[in-house]
């Protein structure tokens, strides 16, 4: 009798650690698409080695389309990673934070605030999904569902307060297999992964070339969105309780007479609280970083490759000048990083020489 409870108890254990397994599997299929760039950013930062990375980048499309990663690394030898995602909210950069530190000590944690100007109005639930649904599941991952959509649901969007939905994809994305939606890279085990460490790159965007107004500059400050500030301000103290020093930045873009007030309030908070802001939309610093106006941006908000890499060029070497960071150059276990350089030039050597000439 013994006997058989324990076989049954074994049979029991055996199935529930299938069960598991397959519902795992499952969950990672049905989610946000493997050719979703910000997906593959994720599943290469996961892929790096421990406790390899100098930096990391957080922010929207003005980090992802800004950092040259591989070529801050050929220049310097910095590994500063890019873990960029298109639209990413500053209510997810505190559980980003907490969930790179996991598995990474860098020396510095670089911050975009351009983010700020924005309410709670203007997110949407897509803009949360290429986060959470990119993350490991664990308790940083529902961390960040939680107050994603507690400070979304404050605005007149399109998010509601569903969190299941987050935690388990499954339930949201179960109707790609009857639309047939579904890929091989979907089905792999072994996922798909950027190919330069997280910066963005298009045919269509990366190569255009569309004169823009200069950013307007101005010291006038605006109070930031209630809600803005509370995440802002949540942020802030998380850093103030971690070891790993943070810079803030705001990368150079057409800034418009609305939006300069609320980016010099978010520079005056951060700096008040003692941390470090490079405010690329002076003057001074469009001048320090050689951008053109006319030659650099493909639209209002974005530079294209030329604005790229002086935007990493000039950041780089303050990084280089203010952090305690490693030239790693010529290390083996750096090797990711040279392949990452020869692909960035693959796709760009040659375009980026016909729009300099």
């Amino acid at each position: 009798m013994l006997k058989n409870t324990r076989s049954n108890l074994i049979r029991c254990t055996v199935f529930l650690l299938i069960l598991g397994i397959v519902f795992f599997y499952l969950n990672q299929v049905f989610s946000i698409a493997e050719s979703e760039e910000s997906k593959k950013n994720f599943n290469q930062f996961y892929d790096e080695k421990k406790n390899s990375l100098d930096g990391i980048f957080f922010g929207a499309s003005s980090v992802n389309r800004y950092w040259v990663a591989a070529k801050a690394y050929h220049d310097t030898g910095i590994a500063v990673y890019n873990l960029g995602t298109t639209s990413q909210p500053l209510v997810v950069v505190k559980s980003l934070l907490e969930e790179t530190a996991k598995s990474q000590k860098p020396k510095v944690f670089i911050i975009e605030l351009r983010w700020l100007v924005r309410n709670a109005d203007r997110i949407e639930e897509a803009f949360i999904r290429k986060v959470t649904d990119s993350m490991h599941f664990s308790a940083t991952k529902i961390q960040a569902v939680n107050e994603s959509v507690d400070y979304a649901i404050q605005g007149d969007n399109d998010v509601v307060d569903n969190k299941f939905d987050y935690y388990i994809p499954i339930l949201k994305y179960h109707g790609r297999w009857n639309e047939e939606d579904l890929t091989t890279d979907d089905l792999r085990i072994d996922k798909t992964r950027t190919l330069c460490k997280g910066f963005f790159l298009t045919p269509s965007r990366s190569f255009r070339q569309v004169p823009q107004s200069p950013a307007v500059y101005s010291d006038e400050t605006v109070p930031l969105a209630p809600e803005t500030q509370e995440v802002f301000d949540d942020l802030l103290d998380y850093c103030d309780s971690i070891e790993t020093e943070v810079l803030f930045v705001l990368s150079p873009h057409s800034v418009t007479e609305e939006n300069v007030g609320r980016l010099n309030e978010a520079v005056k908070i951060a700096r008040e609280r003692g941390y470090t802001v490079l405010n690329f939309n002076t003057k001074e610093m469009i001048e320090k970083v050689g951008i053109n106006w006319e030659t650099d941006f493909f639209n209002s908000n974005h530079v294209n490759i030329l604005g790229a890499e002086k935007y990493t060029a000039y950041l780089a070497n303050y990084i280089v000048e203010h952090y305690n960071v490693t030239d790693h150059r010529g290390d083996p276990d750096y090797a990711s990083w040279d392949k990452a350089y020869e692909n960035y030039l693959d796709f760009t050597e040659e375009k980026r020489k016909q729009m300099e000439e």
